[in-house]
């Protein structure tokens, strides 16, 4: 009876030193994920759409289950933004990534628009969790529009015979040096007629833009004109209104010499 507390102690102190197993040491470690970048800028013009792919990694040693979160800032309310896939599992040590996809509207506005994507990580399994791992990225997003101050413009009737000149221009905005390509359509009830051109390189901030004409159209023509002005990036401006192509001086002379031969015509006949 003697030995009896000795043995206890000896066996106390053996377990105290023997390794914990693989799974009591998973289940006592912190769930830790890694994220890379933690921090994204991006330049997008309105309309336009951007993919940001972040690089996470698993670096606890459990089954780790990765949520999202998108925290849009007070200046972002306007953008879409959505994380794909939105939920993530990811095994000991194992990598996966998550695509940020982030759109502005045609109508947003030129500035700065700042938002945040958080990571949140779990056990992939029930259980206690001392440590629940969260990275945040935090994004900017400059949204810009390459074309300002645009100016389309068409006539709206013309003579058979007159040639049709189209002026497309506008403002660079854009960080960058760029071409603005327009493009003129015309959908008639007898004749559909396309033209495009392109300008030159116009600086930041200069103004540009392209002279279209339309050399020979037809002596009659009823219908609408599309004029686009574009970059590129973000959606075209565009313009519609109706074109009437119409000999009118012709007709014009013509009923002014119908009414001059009708009035002599009465007069004569009123002498007699």
């Amino acid at each position: 009876m003697k030995r009896l507390p000795a043995i206890l102690f000896f066996l106390l102190v053996v377990s105290l030193l023997l390794p914990a197993s693989p799974t009591a040491r998973a289940q006592d470690d912190p769930i830790s994920i890694e994220v890379s970048p933690t921090q994204v800028t991006m330049v997008m013009a309105a309309g336009d759409e951007t993919v940001e792919v972040v690089q996470l990694r698993n670096r606890s040693e459990r089954v780790t289950h990765v949520t999202t979160l998108v925290e849009p800032g007070a200046e972002a309310q306007d953008l879409e933004v959505e994380v794909e896939p939105a939920e993530i599992k990811m095994a000991p040590g194992e990598s996966a990534e998550a695509q940020i996809r982030v759109r502005a509207p045609a109508a947003a506005d030129a500035g700065s628009r700042r938002f945040a994507v958080l990571f949140r990580a779990e056990p992939g399994t029930g259980g206690e969790v001392s440590v629940t791992g969260q990275v945040k990225v935090e994004l900017e997003a400059q949204v810009i529009q390459p074309v300002a101050e645009a100016e389309l413009a068409a006539p709206y009737l013309v003579d058979w015979g007159s040639s049709l000149r189209f002026m497309l221009s506008g403002r660079n905005r854009a960080s960058y040096p760029l071409r603005f390509h327009g493009r003129v359509k015309f959908n008639g009830l007898f004749r559909e007629q396309s033209f495009a051109a392109d300008s030159e390189t116009i600086g930041v901030g200069e103004r540009g833009g392209v002279v279209i004409d339309w050399e020979n159209p037809p002596a009659f023509a009823v219908g609408r004109v599309t004029m686009s002005l574009e970059t590129g990036t973000g959606v075209p401006l565009e313009e519609r209104h109706l074109l009437i192509i119409f000999p009118w001086r012709y007709t014009l002379l013509s009923l002014c010499l119908a009414a001059a031969a009708a009035a002599g015509f009465f007069a004569v006949r009123s002498l007699a």
